[in-house]
């Protein structure tokens, strides 16, 4: 991987490190100041504007959308009527191009709206951040007994997961999509009152899991003992092991 020099700006990744904990400089290095170059297939909103692939780009950017909408993940609320001092977070755009493994053709051009989590404070923002995963062991003992025991053998994973669960916490407030901001009454841009983990906030992943466990648990699957994401449901002669590894199950 390399990146794009001049992108770092030093000065505010300094006063972030004093400001912030230190857990949290990485996520923000990564997110938001080093700029992976070079890839074609990962570019930024600046790079395909203004070109041939910018319609189809622009679609994406409004499936993306459609479906948080949709979701009911946040809503849209005037920035005068948030309590002084509410930390906003800033949001972007990440961009990918899925191809066929055998060809290299373009499938699928893929936009993800998210917001920059780094800027959450514990306790106040989120609470626990954890979220197990199934162990690469786990996957191929549910892979060997489907084997040992000619059962049919299938991998699905969730879509707009982490939409799919709910938040705890109910002030978290971010900006709006760059491209898509909106002035309100009150004469300033509009800002997101999240209800639900959108991508990129620390707690997303757990409550997910959270949100996965308490259905499966609800729906008579047994957890595992030694693994705590795989699970096991047995109806009469029908029988189901699953391994879960954050929104992909294999069972």
């Amino acid at each position: 991987m390399t990146y794009a020099s001049g992108e770092i700006n030093w000065k505010k990744l300094r006063k972030m490190a004093n400001k912030y904990e230190k857990e949290d400089i990485k996520l923000a290095w990564e997110e938001c100041y080093v700029v992976e170059a070079g890839n074609p297939d990962k570019p930024r909103r600046r790079e395909w504007l203004g070109t041939a692939e910018e319609h189809d780009w622009m679609e994406s950017e409004a499936d993306e959308i459609s479906s948080q909408v949709d979701c009911g993940a946040w809503d849209l609320v005037q920035r005068s009527s948030i309590p002084r001092g509410t930390r906003v977070m800033k949001s972007g755009w990440t961009y990918l191009k899925k191809r066929c493994k055998k060809t290299g053709r373009v499938l699928r051009m893929k936009s993800r709206l998210h917001v920059c989590g780094y800027t959450q404070v514990k306790h106040m923002h989120f609470d626990r951040t954890y979220s197990p995963v199934a162990k690469a062991a786990s996957v191929r003992m549910v892979m060997a007994i489907a084997a040992g025991r000619k059962m049919e053998l299938r991998m699905t994973d969730v879509s707009t997961a982490f939409l799919q669960s709910e938040l705890i916490f109910s002030n978290l407030y971010a900006e709006m999509a760059p491209g898509y901001e909106l002035i309100g009454p009150d004469g300033k841009k509009m800002v997101m009152l999240l209800k639900r983990p959108v991508y990129g906030a620390k707690q997303s992943s757990r409550r997910f899991y959270k949100r996965a466990d308490d259905w499966l648990i609800k729906h008579g699957f047994t957890k595992c003992s030694v693994d705590s994401c795989v699970y096991r449901r047995k109806d009469g002669e029908n029988e189901i092991v699953m391994a879960v590894h954050v929104d992909d199950f294999t069972c």
